[in-house]
């Protein structure tokens, strides 16, 4: 997940890989030396509020984006095939990333209810590897051969992955809504970037895979729309949360500490 334009996946073949270059327009450089520019600053700020220490998974994260996007800057220099290997080797890891982030998170929203919480992040973990293992065996059967193959494999991995993401994101959203949980400033900021993006690039992956959209849309959409993640990052991480005195913070619904008291015993057992 970076803010570098992709090759067509779903119409590369090896000659055309060989022969032309990568993508490179006003708009795209704009959006790619913007999106450096944000990334950096989210860095900075989390150092700069010490959020860096609460938020390790996620500043990891923004410090690997802040390095792999210089790296793939000059992969594109090496040619074709090493910015291609290393733009989607590195995008597997930040989809990892993605889904430790989010879970990140849920432990933060979670923080007051320890037996809730462990609770929570062992189903996390089995219903997103559960996930991730039907993602791949569904990319590994596409049809397809050589190149082609390869590339309709990513296509639907990414997707999968994206379908998970935003799952996952949905369910905490709501979770935190029924049950009127308090959310962390700089937490729902997070929360929310990546369900804007994860919503926009699972809709531009569909299209792009079913040759919906043309290949110039899909490459400044993507990146488009992680640049609005980046500014919502931006602006919850560096803008400070409102004093405790100025809001009017909902409390969570009394059955909460009653299942957290209950689930505690029970898992004590």
């Amino acid at each position: 997940m970076d803010v570098h334009s992709q090759t067509d996946c779903s119409r590369l073949s090896r000659n055309t890989l060989k022969a032309q270059p990568m993508t490179s327009s006003a708009i795209t450089a704009l959006i790619l030396w913007g999106g450096l520019a944000l990334q950096a600053g989210i860095a900075a700020a989390m150092i700069w509020r010490r959020l860096y220490r609460t938020l390790p998974i996620f500043f990891s994260y923004t410090v690997f984006l802040v390095l792999r996007t210089i790296a793939l800057f000059y992969l594109r220099r090496m040619g074709a095939w090493p910015y291609f290997y290393g733009y989607w080797g590195s995008e597997v890891l930040t989809w990892a990333l993605g889904l430790a982030v989010i879970q990140e998170a849920m432990q933060h929203l979670l923080a007051p209810y320890s037996a809730v919480q462990r609770l929570v992040l062992v189903l996390f973990r089995w219903g997103a590897g559960l996930l991730i293992a039907i993602a791949l065996f569904t990319a590994y059967v596409a049809p397809g051969s050589d190149l082609e193959h390869l590339l309709a494999n990513i296509l639907v991995f990414e997707r999968s992955v994206r379908i998970v993401q935003l799952g996952l994101l949905s369910l905490l959203f709501v979770f935190a809504g029924f049950l009127r949980l308090r959310w962390p400033h700089y937490v729902f900021g997070i929360a929310l970037g990546f369900g804007v993006f994860c919503s926009v690039e699972l809709v531009a992956v569909t299209m792009r895979t079913n040759d919906i959209w043309s290949h110039s849309v899909f490459l400044i959409l993507k990146p488009l729309a992680f640049v609005v993640a980046q500014t919502l990052w931006l602006y919850y991480i560096a803008v400070p949360e409102r004093s405790p005195q100025d809001a009017s913070e909902r409390l969570p619904v009394p059955q909460m500490e009653g299942w957290d008291s209950a689930l505690s015993a029970l898992l004590r057992q």
